[in-house]
Order: structure tokens, then C-alpha cells, then sequence
């Protein structure tokens, strides 16, 4: 019989099943409970209970069995067929929905119990077919499937997808674990080892008297009949010895322990048992008393076959070939016809074929079988999926207890873990259930979201299309990240351990940031995945659910899990640390369900015997065998790892403080480990007592050894000596300092009118932080936090009076307003050549390849004005007092205008105040700074602001919100008022792309501009219309807002004016020397060392080479950056920015970090200052040279013009550029035609004058911005405002030297 897989058909059979089934499942159980009929329940399942069971007689026929025959013969089967497997079985689903669901129903589980659970062999095998799949993904995951391996990882991949968890994986899932509660649990245990084919490699071999246990049937029998029966050929004798041994380990634990730990060596002294008691013991230790295990993790070798099929077979699945099962051998036939005869009377509707392979769906533990594991790297999977389904049975609460809102939101937080996502994919990630499940879901869900996420806006600076996403909040990362119920929705081992890895940093990072007193237990490199520990009260279960976690307590499946954790690093199979957790966990899961155990005495003190009992371990080799209990075992694995840590003496006394005994914790294995042992220890008293000696014995080891260490110190009578010569010198220094203290303190405090006791009160670790009132909630002196930050209240408008002064080249004033009568086309084009910061030309040129986002960062054109009145609220608060004003009547570009709840002042805005950041020292150069000095704390500033400014995640996505201009983001209204402004030329200048953080410079620049030119007419500023009080908040805004390339422009800006430049500078290159009239960023040249290729230049300059011209060029290569020092990743020549908002740039950086102090804040204002006012001067002192013309050029090149007027510094300047500018005369002679001539020749009296002006202008705005930042003074803005003022008593009331200019032109 042939198969033939297409991923079309799989994909096909999981649309059917899923739409004809099991939306119509959900639809009927829907209707059935909102109907609470139970008669429909039960009619429901009575169908599906007979149609499954005709089913498994079908399978496995037994109808000519009598019917006191068919329990044995369907109790001898224990899983389903190997290499073979289906996941379409819903009439399996469907018993399964009917159990979880209508269990909520009165009287439903007292049904079934009745009408199913009576029949305990029925319950056992319904669980065969779940569980095979199980096993299957499993096999399919580590690649065990090869020749139809794709079609197999499609079908296991459409199996576990999220959106259909509920039609497939759940419901199996649950059928698994609603069967294990009810059933037998060492035959469930049974049914997972041999499914999971785990019994190939461990052999476990039950103690024969096992079942002579009472208390064993309260805790692990089924619910339908008694799980053992009477031993045969068993003596009286032997059973009373059996009784006396389970005496023993339970009245007298701590001598077994001490017994199973030497059973040969010598006897120490102080032993609870001599020789003879020994003897007896180990007498004991046989198969009727404890039980085996024989871990063989070699390859299987396969059995002879007794046929020529099944020869033919097995050696093919050994050499990993397709199986042909046809055969000519007329033994085959003869065979084939005897079993034809043996089934003649089978139901008559199926065809005899079929029957022979249904009949082979089954296998029983005891018929020989193909084995499945024959590659040792397949044993390390099945456990860990054998792990990982018993974790999910006992851990997750979906449709076994939990609600479903609880359900919604563990699907929610699990997708949310994996990384940022949008709306529509968590949305998808919950499983709807029926035609009308999503009304169900949509209940819950915005609620839900908003309690565990937080919106990310998308990046403003992308060049395509973003959605925005969610992130999922610390605070529920580490509350309640499931990362069993993120296993059991993992398609895959691989995605389970990316996210765990994700999850073990985190722990990791948590518990450096908390710095908790571990009690000297040094910190682990490799972290396991903080798996939690359950609550198993039985009412966050369903009915008869709380009964799975006895299967945590069977002998084999604890045996299975020491197998495990026995492996050594010799073994064939390596196991993954993830599967040694797995084992580690469930252990720990069940000793703390004892723990909490609310049965009889007598089942409590049976829990308590089972960590003490002894079984025996057989390894590999079959020639050693040891002896161990739980306890013993997992107190060595947890002392062998504490000693090679040095930690053994604070692990054990953690251990017996109980500080390990937390629903979760953070570290390595060997925590996890302590853990165990912390909660074993309140269980046991014997496991305490043992700790406690061992913890007696090293610390009486380490005493001697510190006694002998003194010892050897003591013979050194110098060393001895000058230990203590140095001792007494400390305390007399440290007796000099208390005294110097003491009087220090009494001055301050009789200067500062301070008591002891307020000094005492003082925190110095914490900053002086500002509070504010908001007059809407009515908090007082409220601190500016991220979770409820406050704004100035201020009004937005157009003013445009600083961009529309006249330029004083543009004369005269007649000819201006004559083109105001022109047409509107050439009237707009004559006014805007006459707005001054055109006179640059910076904002109209373009920007060549290869680095056109620097035209993000020039200045645009800014009209907008915000005044305020000086009030603050919360933004949260403003916003809904200003929307309970309108209630929604008004249009999206209208400027909803309110009275401030303080004085009445209209506003239509809120602007975000800066934050009092969290404090952290930067350590600066002593002063006075020089202009390095002054580079590097930049730098390092700089470095910081680049950073997140909290540790938390929740609360940077809060301060990224709040500086958004998305809709909701607290810099929204200044985004969009200036596109829906009523003004022309303010709509106009919007559309130029820049990012938020220039547009907000631009905004500071234009406030402080109209301060300045409004102080300089004489009008004062008003209380009501104050621009101070905000510049700083935009200044603040657009560091939070600032991408990498307003950093990078800033720090190409501070490395030209300020990096340090060697006093001998290279020798040029043999053809010509590159001019410095472009003022480019860089600063010394140096020979290139990159290996990138130089970046190709279209355009071809007369007389300049390739060389030149690529060091023209705005993109460097990358170097690697010096230690101590920031990588410039773009470099941008100073003629593209403007002087004005590259300072405010500047300053906004360096008052943004809170941690210098003002005086430093202020000398390093002053150093940048100094610079740029060089800068300015330089870059006049360019243009207007420039226009002399050639001739006049060349003469100041030779010293034969001098321009009367200008001092001597100046002059040098001139001539300094003049030689530069003439220094390759093929490339002077190209820039003079690209030059228009100049209307009127410029005289010397204009040249001076044009530069004292550029210059005063720009310190006047300067003195201005030092005031709105609260680094300047009031006096000296007022005196550098004067009319009469020179450039000279300007420069010497900013204590400026008049030789800055000459060292910005010898620095470039």
C-alpha cells in the first residue's frame, strides 16, 4: 500500500477538519452552555464516547472476544505504531472539548464518571493516539524524519499554529491530561516512557513487593479498579522482611541515608550503625524491595527477524530506506492467508487488507518491536518532549481551571514575549472558538492590552511604511511569562531556546541591577530559565484535575528523571542543559507538592519514605551498580557544584534559612538545584539534619585551615610588624579626618542654619528634584515623572518678525517695496530673498550624494511662536479638561483654545517639561577647561544621551511616548499646527523633510531670536507672554527626540571646533594642497588606512586630483575609534550647518544631563562659545573676501593690499585665506567663473563693518540663549544690546579674545 504526501492534501485536510469540524464543534458546545443543558451534554457525549469506541474495535478488533475478554486484550496495549502517525483524530478532539467544557454543568462529572470513567481501560487507551502525536513532533523536531521528513515538519507545523491551537493542539493536550488524572499513574507514567520510546534506553525493573504498599493505591490508583494484584511464588518470609525494610526507611531515614552513602568504606566515627546492621541492609537491597533502573545509551542492536518481510524491513530502517512490504516468498503468503483466516469473522463492512493494518496500530511493552532510537543524539529530544508534556499536563491551566480572560491573557503575554508586535498579529495569536468566538475574545481584549503592553510608535525617519507595535511591560515580563505555556506553544525546540536565552539575560540583568545580598554564593555564568512554581491547591482546577500531579511521585517517572541527571560527560548521549532543567523542575514540582500535601498523616509520611528509598542504578558498562535515594543524590550533585563555585558554606546556610523556597528564582544550576533541597528540607527533617552536619563538618575544616593560615603569619615577626606599623598609621589618619569632619560640619551648620538632625535626614545619593501643582487634580508639589508627566501651558501662533527683517545688503528700501506691487508669483520670490537667513544660502542648496541625510538636519524656516503663561498641569489632565470643553465639536486642524484653570490665559498647547533624569557622576577635568578637555566631556555626554535614560524598558517607552509626534505623543500639536497653520509660508516651510529634533532647534532658535531683538527695541517681556521658560523644555524635547544623525552632525560640529590638532601638520601631497576655504569637519589630516574603496566623484574640478577631491566628499570611512573616544560616523563640512542652531544643538546636549554642575555647565557654554564665534567670523571673513574679486585676491596673497580698518588679527585672516585660496591656482581659476562678479565693489570700510556685525549678532543671540538656560546673567544681555557697541566691547564683555578667529583658521 502506497502513500503519496502532498503539502496541498495535509494543508487541505487541515482546512476540512478545522471548518467542518471544529467551528461546528464550537457552535454546538457554545449553544449547549449558553443553553446549561446538561441532557444536550450528555447526548453529545454518549454519541461521541460510542462513535470512538467502535472506533478502537476497528483498530483493534475484539469482537469475537467475549466480553470478559476485552479488557484484557485492550489492556495490553500501550502505544500507538511507530514510524507512522496521523494528527487528524476529532472524534478524540471532540471527547475532549465535551470534558472541559461542560464540566462547568451540574451533575456532568458525576456522569461521566458513570458512563466513562467506571471503564479505566477504556480512559487508558483513548489517551494512545494524543499522545503518539505528541511523541511524533517531537521526532519530527530533531529530524528523526528523513525520507518524508517535509511533509512531516508541515504537518507539525500547521498542527502547532497559534491561530488554530484550539482545534488541535489544545483539546489533545487536555484529553491527555484529563485521562492521566483519572487513570492509573504508574501506568500512565508507563504509557509516557513507552510512548516517547524512553524504554529502549532506561529499563526499569519494579521492586516485585511493590505493590504491598497501602498508602501507594490512596495516592496513584485509578478511578475504575485496582491497579495491582497478589505476587506469586512469594514466601511469608519474604514478605515480612519486605514490611521491615519499609519500617525501617521509615522510622529510621537518616541511618538509611548514611548506609546508602557507605555502603563499603570504613565506618565513621559517631555512626547511627555498625557492621552488622550494614550486613543486613544490604541484604536486603534486592528485587523484592527496591526497585531498577539499567540505563543502556548505546545503540540498540536489532533482533534477529523470524521472517524474510520482517529481514528485509528492519535492515532497511537501519540503512535509513523506504520500506516496500510487498513480497513473493511463498512463506509470506502462507503467513498472509493465516491471518486472513484468523480474521474471517470480523465486521463484514471491512475489508480483510484493511484489517491486517489496523491491527497493527497498537504495540504492547512486552512484544518485541522495531526499535526507534538507533542514533544516540534522538535520546536527548524524546526526554526532553517526555519533560516537556508532563511540565504542560501539570502547569497549564487552559480549559482545566483557569477562566477565560486568564486564557487571553497568558496567549497575549506568550506572544508578546517572542519581541515587538502589531495590533493584528496579537490579535491572531488568540484561537478563536466557533463562528462567533471572536466576540468573546474582543471583550477582553483591549482591556487586557492595555494593561500588559505599551505602544511603540514606529521610526519617523524610515524611508518606508512602519506599523506601530506593542511591547510587552517589565513589570508582566517578570510577573507572569509562563515559559512552560511558551514551550507548549513553540513550533519548534530551536524557537522554545531563543526565547529562554532572552529570558536567562534578563534574570541575569535583574539580578545585577537589584543587587541582592546573595549571602556570598557567587553568581553563575550560564542561567536556566526561570520556571515557577504552581500553586496546586485543587481549586484552580477543574473536578478531579488536581489528581495529575500524583504522577510527579511514581517511581519510574522519578527514576526516569535521576537517569538523566546520572548522565555523565563520558556518556553516548549528550544531554542539553534545557532537558536537565526540565528534570530538575518537575523534581522540584513534586517534592513541593508533597510539601503542601492536605491528606492523612499516614499518605504525608509515605511522601516523606519516598525520597528515602533506595534504588539501584545500573550504567552502561551492566558491570557497576550503585545505590542511591533522592535525597542523597540530589544533596551530592548540589554540594559537588557548590565546591567547584567555592560556595558550599553560604549555599547551605541559604539552604536551611529557606531562602531558596521562592515561586521564582534566578541563577544557574546550581540554584535550581538548592531549591530542590531548600523545599525537600522542610519536608524532611532528616534532609535538614544532613545538611546541618555537613555544613558542620567544612566549616570545622575551613576553621583549621584559617588557623593554619595564621599560624604560617605568625612566624613572620616583620611581616607581622609592618601590619601592624600600618594599622596604626590608618587609624591616626582616620582619627585626623573624623576631626577635620567634625569641624567642617559645625560651620555648616552655623553658616547654613542646619541641626544634626536635618543633616542626618539628608540624602546625598539623590538629587534636588523640582515638583509642580496641576491645578486640574489639584496635586501638590508633584515630582515630573513618566508616569504622570506634567507641561507648561503656553499658546502656539505665527510670528514670523525675525525672518522678515530686511537684509542690509538689500538696498534701497524703495526697490523692496516696489516688488510688493508685482505680480504674487514674483512678489513671493522678491520677499523671500529677502528673509536673512537666506543670506547663507544653506537651506536652498542641495545635497549631493553620498550622504543626503544631512538635509535632514538643516534648519528650516520656522514661523511658530509659543508663549506661555507660566503655569504647569499634568498632560493627562489638560487633555481631558480641554476635551470635556469641546466633546468632539471641533475639526482635526482647529486649535482648541482654553482659558489656563490659573489665571485665564488662552492656550491651545501643553509642552512637555524636561525630567529630572536619574542622577549619574561624570567625572570632569579640574578647571579651567581647555578646548579638549572641554571635547571629551562632550563626548562623553554625548555617549549618555545616545543611550536609554531609564533601566526600565516600561519607562522608556512611556518617555519615547511622550516626546512622540504620533497622535496621543505629548509633541503632536506642535507637529501638526505648523501644516494646518493659517499662514502660507509656514505651510510652505512644513513640508521640508527634517527630523523632529532640528525642527524643535529651529523652534528654540526662533524664541530666543524675537527675545533678543524684542530686548534690543526696549519691550519688556510680559508674565503672560514669557518665551524663557520654554526654551529650555524644547531644548530638552529635541535630545529625547534626536536620531543618530543629529548626534552625529553634533559631534562632527564639536571634533571641527574643538578636537585637538597637532602642531606640525603633515606635509601636503606633491600636487597641490587641498584649500580650506570649505572649512571642512575634518581636523588633522592622516594617511587613509581603510580598505573600503574611495567613493566615486562625478564631478571633475580643475586641478584637483582623485585625492582631493575625496577628501572633499561628507562620508568617511570607518576607522576604528580610539579608547576613550566616540567613532565619528559622519563627518560634515561646518559651511552646511548654521552657527545659531548648531550652538543651541550643543547647549541642548550638555544641560540635558543633569549629573555636571552648573559651573562646569557654564565654562564649557563659554568654551563652545568662543569657538563658534571664531567660526562666524571666519566664515564672514571667507564670503566677503570672495567678493573682492581676483585681482584683489592675488594681491593680499602677496602682501600688496592692506584693507584699512581691520586690526591686526583680522588682517592675518584675511591673508591667511587669500594664500589658501590661491595655493592651487587651476582650482582658483575654476571657483572665480563659478563667482558672480559683485554689483558694487565692496569697500573697506563695509568690510569691517560686516564682520563687527555678523559677529555682535551672533553674540547677542548667544548672551541670550545663556540666559534662557540659566547659564548667563540678565546684566550682561542688557549691556551688549546698546546701540553704540563695538565688536571689541562685545567680545570683552563674553570675555572673548579678539585672537579667536586666527586659531579657528590655523585649527582648519
Amino acid at each position: 500500500m502506497a502513500i503519496t504526501y502532498s503539502r496541498v492534501r495535509e494543508m487541505s485536510a487541515y482546512t476540512l477538519e478545522f471548518e467542518t469540524l471544529a467551528v461546528t464543534l464550537f457552535n454546538v458546545v457554545a449553544a449547549i452552555q449558553q443553553e446549561n443543558s446538561i441532557t444536550g451534554a450528555q447526548r453529545f457525549f454518549d454519541h461521541v464516547r460510542a462513535k470512538l469506541e467502535k472506533w478502537f474495535q476497528y483498530l483493534s478488533p475484539i469482537s469475537t472476544c467475549p466480553p470478559e475478554d476485552r479488557e484484557e486484550v485492550w489492556e495490553q496495549l500501550h502505544r500507538a505504531q511507530a514510524y507512522a502517525v496521523t494528527f487528524h483524530i476529532p472524534l478524540h478532539r471532540h471527547l475532549s472539548t465535551a470534558l472541559t467544557h461542560f464540566t462547568e454543568l451540574d451533575g456532568f462529572y458525576d456522569y461521566i464518571k458513570q458512563h466513562l470513567l467506571d471503564d479505566e481501560i477504556f480512559v487508558r487507551i483513548i489517551i494512545i493516539h494524543p499522545l503518539r502525536i505528541q511523541v511524533a513532533r517531537t521526532e519530527i523536531n530533531c529530524g528523526m524524519w528523513v525520507r518524508n521528513g517535509a511533509q512531516a515538519r508541515m504537518s507539525a507545523l500547521i498542527y502547532s499554529q497559534w491561530n488554530v491551537s484550539s482545534a488541535f493542539q489544545t483539546p489533545d493536550v487536555d484529553l491527555i491530561r484529563f485521562c492521566g488524572a483519572h487513570i492509573d499513574k504508574e501506568h500512565f507514567a508507563m504509557l509516557l516512557a513507552t510512548g516517547f520510546n524512553v524504554t529502549e534506553k532506561v529499563r526499569f525493573e519494579r521492586a516485585q513487593l511493590h505493590g504491598r504498599i497501602r498508602h501507594k493505591h490512596v495516592l496513584f490508583n485509578g478511578c475504575g479498579r485496582k491497579s495491582w494484584k497478589e505476587e506469586e511464588d512469594v514466601t511469608e518470609e519474604e514478605i515480612a522482611e519486605f514490611h521491615e525494610f519499609r519500617n525501617l526507611i521509615r522510622e529510621k531515614p537518616k541511618m538509611v541515608e548514611e548506609m546508602i552513602v557507605n555502603l563499603d568504606g570504613e565506618i565513621a566515627e559517631g555512626a547511627s550503625f555498625n557492621k552488622e546492621d550494614r550486613t543486613k541492609f544490604r541484604l536486603r537491597l534486592n528485587q523484592y524491595n527496591i526497585s531498577k533502573i539499567v540505563i543502556e545509551f548505546g545503540v540498540v542492536i536489532m533482533d534477529a527477524p523470524t521472517t524474510s518481510v520482517m529481514a528485509r524491513i528492519m535492515a532497511r530502517i537501519a540503512r535509513h530506506q523506504p520500506i516496500n512490504e510487498t513480497s513473493s516468498d511463498e512463506e509470506d503468503e502462507g503467513d498472509e492467508e493465516e491471518r486472513r483466516e484468523e480474521h474471517r469473522d470480523s465486521p463484514p463492512n471491512i475489508e480483510a487488507p484493511r484489517r491486517i493494518i489496523m491491527a497493527r496500530q497498537f504495540e504492547n511493552e512486552d512484544a518485541p518491536r522495531i526499535p526507534v532510537l538507533r542514533e544516540p543524539e534522538w535520546i536527548d529530544p524524546m526526554f526532553w518532549g517526555m519533560f516537556k508534556l508532563v511540565a504542560e499536563i501539570i502547569v497549564v491551566r487552559v480549559n482545566s481551571g483557569a477562566t477565560s480572560e486568564q486564557h487571553y491573557r497568558q496567549e497575549m503575554v506568550n506572544c508578546m514575549a517572542m519581541g515587538n508586535v502589531s495590533y493584528s498579529r496579537l490579535r491572531a495569536s488568540i484561537a478563536e472558538k466557533g463562528s462567533r468566538g471572536s466576540e468573546l475574545i474582543d471583550k477582553h481584549f483591549e482591556a487586557i492590552l492595555k494593561e500588559i503592553g505599551d505602544f511603540v510608535t514606529p521610526n519617523e525617519a524610515s524611508n518606508y511604511l512602519q506599523q506601530g507595535t506593542y511591547r510587552l511591560k517589565t513589570s508582566v515580563w517578570d510577573s507572569e511569562l509562563c515559559p512552560v505555556f511558551f514551550m507548549m506553544r513553540s513550533t519548534s525546540m530551536k524557537q522554545a531556546r531563543e526565547v529562554f536565552s532572552k529570558m536567562e539575560a534578563r534574570e541575569r540583568k535583574n539580578l545585577v541591577d537589584k543587587e541582592e545580598d546573595n549571602g556570598g554564593v557567587k553568581m553563575e555564568t550560564n542561567f536556566w530559565v526561570p520556571f515557577r512554581i504552581i500553586d496546586f491547591s485543587e481549586t484552580r482546577r477543574h473536578q478531579g484535575i488536581a489528581q495529575i500531579y500524583n504522577l510527579l511521585l511514581t517511581e519510574r517517572f522519578l527514576l526516569n528523571c535521576l537517569a538523566v541527571l546520572a548522565t555523565g560527560p563520558n556518556s553516548l548521549a549528550k544531554f542539553h542543559e534545557a532537558t536537565m532543567q526540565l528534570a530538575v523542575y518537575l523534581l522540584t514540582l513534586g517534592v513541593k507538592y508533597a510539601e503542601q500535601y492536605k491528606g492523612t498523616k499516614e499518605v504525608k509520611e509515605y511522601l516523606r519514605t519516598i525520597y528515602h528509598t533506595p534504588y539501584q542504578v545500573t550504567k552502561e558498562t551492566g558491570n557497576s551498580s550503585t545505590y542511591h535515594t533522592i535525597c542523597s543524590f540530589m544533596i551530592n550533585l548540589v554540594e559537588t557544584d557548590a565546591r567547584d563555585k567555592d560556595s558550599l558554606v553560604p549555599l547551605f546556610k541559604n539552604i536551611l534559612n529557606g531562602v531558596y523556597d521562592r515561586e521564582k528564582i534566578a541563577g544557574g544550576r546550581m540554584i535550581y538545584l538548592a531549591r530542590f533541597v531548600t523545599i525537600l528540607c522542610k519536608l524532611s527533617p532528616t534532609c535538614r539534619q544532613i545538611i546541618e552536619s555537613k555544613l558542620a563538618v567544612e566549616e570545622i575544616e575551613i576553621g583549621k585551615l584559617a588557623i593554619k593560615e595564621e599560624s604560617k603569619k605568625a612566624l613572620d615577626p616583620a611581616k607581622a610588624a609592618a601590619k601592624a606599623a600600618a594599622k596604626s598609621r590608618m587609624a591616626a589618619i582616620m582619627q585626623k579626618s573624623a576631626q577635620k569632619s567634625a569641624m567642617t560640619m559645625q560651620k555648616l551648620m552655623a553658616s547654613e542654619g542646619m541641626s544634626a538632625a536635618e543633616v542626618d535626614k539628608v540624602d546625598p545619593s539623590q538629587q534636588n528634584r523640582k515638583v509642580y501643582q496641576c491645578p486640574i487634580c489639584g496635586d501638590q508639589e508633584t515630582p515630573n515623572t513618566v508616569e504622570q508627566p506634567f507641561g507648561m501651558l503656553a499658546k502656539l501662533s505665527t510670528n514670523f518678525v525675525c525672518e522678515e527683517q530686511i537684509d542690509a545688503s538689500c538696498s534701497p528700501l524703495q526697490e523692496i517695496l516696489d516688488f510688493d506691487r508685482q505680480a504674487n508669483t514674483d512678489g513671493l520670490k522678491a520677499q523671500l530673498e529677502t528673509r536673512r537667513n537666506y543670506a547663507d544660502k544653506r537651506r536652498m542648496a542641495s545635497v549631493e550624494n553620498p550622504q543626503p541625510e544631512v538635509a535632514k538636519v538643516r534648519a528650516p524656516m520656522v514661523g511658530t511662536d509659543l508663549k506661555t503663561c507660566g503655569h504647569a498641569a499634568h498632560i493627562a489632565c489638560f487633555n481631558a479638561y480641554r476635551a470635556s470643553l469641546y466633546d468632539g465639536r471641533h475639526r482635526p486642524v482647529d486649535r482648541r483654545e482654553v482659558g489656563c484653570p490659573m489665571c485665564r490665559y488662552t492656550v491651545n498647547t501643553i509642552v512637555p517639561i524636561s525630567f529630572d533624569k536619574p542622577y549619574t557622576p561624570i567625572k570632569t577635568p579640574p578647571s579651567p577647561l581647555s578646548d579638549p578637555d572641554v571635547w571629551k566631556t562632550m563626548n562623553l555626554v554625548l555617549r549618555k544621551a545616545r543611550g536609554p535614560v531609564f533601566q526600565e524598558d516600561e519607562k522608556n517607552v512611556r518617555y519615547a511616548t511622550l516626546y512622540s509626534t504620533r497622535d496621543g505623543g505629548g509633541l503632536c500639536e506642535l507637529w501638526t499646527g505648523r501644516q494646518h497653520s493659517a499662514d502660507w509660508t509656514e505651510r510652505q516651510s512644513s513640508y521640508e523633510k527634517c527630523t523632529v529634533s532640528t525642527l524643535l532647534v529651529s523652534m528654540a532658535v526662533a524664541m530666543v531670536e524675537r527675545a533678543s531683538l524684542l530686548r534690543g527695541m526696549g519691550v519688556p517681556e510680559r508674565r503672560k507672554n514669557a518665551r524663557n521658560s520654554l526654551t529650555v523644555h524644547l531644548m530638552t524635547a529635541s535630545v529625547a527626540t534626536s536620531k543618530d544623525v543629529d548626534f552625529d552632525v553634533t559631534l562632527s560640529a564639536l571634533t571641527s571646533l574643538l578636537a585637538k590638532v597637532s602642531t606640525h601638520p603633515p606635509p601636503p601631497p606633491p600636487s597641490s594642497t587641498v584649500p580650506p576655504t570649505l572649512l571642512s569637519a575634518e581636523s588633522t589630516p592622516e594617511p587613509s588606512t581603510s580598505r573600503e574603496p574611495t567613493p566615486t566623484i562625478e564631478i571633475s574640478v580643475p586641478g584637483l586630483t582623485t585625492d582631493e577631491m575625496a577628501s572633499l566628499t561628507t562620508k568617511t570611512s570607518r576607522k576604528r575609534p580610539i579608547e576613550g573616544e566616540s567613532e565619528i560616523r559622519m563627518k560634515v563640512p561646518l559651511f552646511v550647518l548654521e552657527p545659531k542652531s548648531t550652538l543651541v544643538r550643543m547647549l541642548a546636549i550638555l544641560i540635558d544631563n543633569v549629573s555636571i554642575s552648573k559651573e562646569i555647565q557654564r565654562e564649557i557654554a563659554h568654551t563652545i562659545i568662543k569657538a563658534i564665534t571664531g567660526w562666524v567670523s571666519a566664515y564672514t571673513t571667507l564670503c566677503l573676501v570672495l567678493r573682492l574679486g581676483d585681482h584683489k585676491i592675488m594681491q593680499l596673497k602677496n602682501g600688496e593690499l592692506k584693507i584699512e580698518g581691520l586690526s591686526r588679527h583680522q588682517h592675518d585672516v584675511v591673508e591667511a585665506i587669500a594664500k589658501a585660496l590661491c595655493s592651487n591656482m587651476s582650482f582658483f581659476e575654476f571657483m572665480v567663473q563659478k563667482l558672480a562678479s559683485p554689483d558694487v565693489e565692496l569697500d573697506d570700510a563695509e568690510f569691517g563693518k560686516t564682520i563687527a556685525t555678523a559677529t555682535v549678532n551672533f553674540l547677542r543671540f548667544a548672551a541670550e540663549l545663556l540666559l534662557h538656560c540659566d547659564l548667563g546673567t540678565v546684566d550682561t544681555v542688557e549691556c551688549i544690546q546698546g546701540p553704540e557697541i563695538t565688536m571689541e566691547m562685545v567680545m570683552s564683555r563674553m570675555n572673548i579674545g579678539c585672537c579667536c578667529c586666527w586659531c579657528f583658521i590655523i585649527k582648519v
